[in-house]
Formats: structure tokens, sequence, C-alpha cells
């Protein structure tokens, strides 16, 4: 909503997504020179996953920014989404930041439960995406909304749509890289 907390993080939103850029370029560096290194089989098949998982992060940043850039148009034009619509975005918000939190301590604890509950939430939210669009059809069609806003509210389901892909993606390549580790143990 529109708390201040909320409204500095949007405001600092492209440093964030340069210093992202940034990370995922050295990362994607290193992990070539690491490629030219003498590394065990092991070691080298973990290379295209972790880099794999940066790529996801850079592209989550890059999904933010067009989220952001959606909010902006709402907010600064005529275009309004309705009550509903704006329900279902904060529904869909809420198990998108709790998936994101669950990756989050995923990467630093490696427990096997969260990555079933990071792909159950994805699952939700591809649900609650699903059911969001059909409620949207039926408001176009019953006119309580106008194909504008509409167009635009389809736009901003695809992009939580596709941050909880890549949520759920750096969560199968961590869990498949801690198996690996635990395995050798």
């Amino acid at each position: 909503r529109d708390d201040k907390a909320n409204l500095e993080m949007a405001d600092r939103l492209d440093e964030f997504e340069a210093r992202i850029d940034e990370r995922q370029s050295h990362i994607a560096s290193y992990l070539a020179r690491l490629m030219e290194k003498p590394i065990s089989h092991a070691q080298a098949g973990h290379i295209p996953m972790l880099l794999h998982c940066v790529n996801d992060a850079e592209r989550i940043g890059d999904h933010a920014s067009i989220v952001r850039e959606i909010l902006q148009t709402l907010q600064n034009g005529e275009k309004k989404l309705s009550a509903d619509a704006e329900s279902e975005y904060w529904q869909l918000l809420k198990i998108l930041t709790s998936q994101s939190q669950n990756v989050m301590e995923l990467l630093s604890s490696a427990d096997p439960l969260l990555r079933d509950r990071i792909m159950k939430q994805k699952d939700q939210i591809i649900e609650l995406v699903v059911k969001s669009e059909q409620c949207h059809l039926k408001r176009l069609r019953e006119k309580m909304c106008s194909a504008e806003s509409g167009v635009i509210y389809i736009e901003l389901l695809s992009e939580i749509r596709k941050v909880s892909r890549h949520l759920a993606n750096i969560a199968e390549r961590s869990d498949a890289f801690y198996i690996q580790i635990r395995d050798k143990q």
C-alpha cells in the first residue's frame, strides 16, 4: 500500500536494480573464470546451476521494475483497478512476499520443507492468477471495469506469475545444490 516504507523502497528501486545487474555481471564473470581453473567435475557441475540462480535473481529485479511502472501508471493516470482487482492483487502480493522470504531462508538453511512450501506457493499463485484473470473477464463482460485498466491488470498478473516462477526456479536449483553437498558428507 502507499505507506512510507513502500514509497521509499519504490523510489530506490532503480538503484536496487542497478546493483542487482552489477552483481549478476560480476558473479557471472567469476563463475566463468572459475571454470578455467582446475576444479572437480562435481564442482564444475554446480556452476551452471549457480549461474541460472543468479540470472533468475536478476530477472526478478527486472520484473519488480515493470511492476513499479505498472503501479505508477495506475497512480498517475485515470486508469484504476476495481476494488476486486485490487483485493486480488494484494492477496497475490502477500503470497509472493512469503514465497520470497521462504526462498531467502532456504538459501541459508537448506531446509527441504521450505522448498516444498515454496513450490506450493508457486502453485497457489498460478492458481490465483488464473482465477483472477477469469474474474477480470467477468468484470469486463459486466462493464465493471474498463478495457484499458484491464490490460494493465493482466500485465500486472503476468509479472507476479513470472516472479513466482523465478523464485521457484531458485528454490529447485538451490535444493539440488544442497542435496549434492549432503550426499557427499
